[in-house]
């Protein structure tokens, strides 16, 4: 297994709103890589029956019994998961280079909190990456020899990154109609159905943020706007312990998200610095749902084929 240095050099930040059970999980796992740094938001309760298990919440995450820096930001009022974390990373990026972050439902493996602070100190300086997830979707699949792999894709269930990169985010995706005109997009993606479906996602984003309570996305698109990369690790690092009716955005589990968190040996370091196609093509088919999209729009063609034939074959038959 991946050894971790105790305590752990990286800030760790740690975002938390109402869910005492989960975030007793995730704090746990926090504890036990003691950080020396710990930075701590939570979003305000939208009434007074959630207040109570918001105060609970932030009893929880109060009981740090090792020697360890602890930064607060509490909100007093609800601003929504979509302010209340893209605030909460500015906030944290205002006093250190580099971080980890979790969720109260991102339930980390031991591993990777080293995973994290080994790709955040090999690729401080390197403007190429601006990501580093935990998670990895591929269903099995091994990307190459090392023990990560590299891809457009950013996903946020337990991620790190640095201040030279977060400084790209704009909440408002202000860049965003520049891009699209450019005919950008088609340079990012690897064929038209992928571009297709995430210029419609940017748009409704770019239209009203607010309005879809959402901050991943913009995360990705300043990381696109940039041909940033992101670093993947060959094994699931984190589990999404929060799908339910309380959660936000994940009410179900889907598919791919029902893998559990692992543990993995040393890190071997990858000689190169290039995206695997194969790796985005399975998460764009897989997580996305871009293969149910190709298979749609094959029926439409065909639907759409046989229409004209049928007219051609009545036009031979009617005088």
């Amino acid at each position: 297994m991946l050894a971790s240095r105790v305590p752990l050099s990286t800030p760790v930040a740690l975002f938390v709103f109402n869910r005492p059970a989960q975030t007793q999980q995730v704090f746990a796992r926090i504890r036990a890589a003691r950080p020396k740094r710990l930075f701590l938001a939570a979003d305000g309760a939208r009434d007074e029956r959630e207040r109570a298990r918001c105060d609970e919440v932030r009893a929880i995450v109060s009981r740090v019994d090792w020697d360890c820096e602890v930064r607060r930001n509490y909100s007093d009022v609800n601003l929504g998961c979509a302010t209340r974390i893209a605030s909460a990373v500015s906030w944290v990026f205002e006093s250190c280079d580099d971080a980890i972050f979790l969720e109260d439902d991102t339930l980390p493996s031991a591993s990777f909190f080293p995973f994290c602070e080994a790709i955040l100190e090999r690729y401080r300086d390197d403007q190429r990456v601006m990501h580093v997830a935990g998670n990895n979707f591929q269903g099995g699949h091994v990307r190459g020899p090392y023990s990560y792999f590299f891809s457009r894709y950013t996903h946020i269930w337990g991620w790190a990154t640095w201040r030279r990169a977060w400084k790209h985010y704009d909440f408002g995706m202000s860049a965003w109609p520049e891009f699209r005109q450019q005919g950008l997009m088609r340079s990012v993606c690897d064929d038209a159905y992928e571009a297709s479906y995430w210029s419609g996602e940017f748009d409704r984003m770019a239209t009203d943020s607010l309005a879809y309570n959402d901050w991943g996305l913009q995360w990705m698109f300043a990381c696109w706007s940039r041909s940033g990369l992101a670093v993947h690790p060959q094994v699931n690092l984190v589990a999404n312990v929060g799908f339910g009716p309380e959660a936000t955005h994940t009410t179900s589990a889907p598919d791919f998200a029902q893998v559990p968190a692992m543990e993995m040996p040393a890190v071997v370091h990858s000689p190169f610095v290039v995206r695997s196609r194969e790796a985005d093509t399975y998460t764009f088919d897989h997580v996305f749902g871009g293969a149910s999209r190709r298979r749609h729009a094959a029926v439409r063609m065909m639907a759409r084929a046989s229409g004209i034939a049928r007219k051609r074959v009545r036009r031979l038959f009617v005088r």
